[in-house]
């Protein structure tokens, strides 16, 4: 995530997607605190849920995404 936008590699070409208001970050099941320690500060709101925030159920980090989506 940069000042201009999202920037991704895809297919050995980079790309800079923009115009996004909300970026929803999904990392997998283990806490990855060097990925999104580094966005703080950098965006307006920051909610980290799921396994990343603390580890439990599946049912748990639907609940926490819905009420992140509610506070955006």
């Amino acid at each position: 995530i940069t000042d201009r936008g999202v920037k991704i590699v895809r297919g050995g070409r980079e790309e800079v997607w923009d115009r996004f208001d909300t970026i929803a970050v999904a990392l997998g099941v283990k806490p990855r605190d060097d990925r999104w320690e580094s966005l703080r500060g950098r965006v307006p709101e920051f909610y980290v849920i799921g396994d990343a925030a603390i580890p439990g159920r599946g049912a748990d980090a639907i609940r926490q995404g819905s009420e992140a989506g509610r506070r955006i």
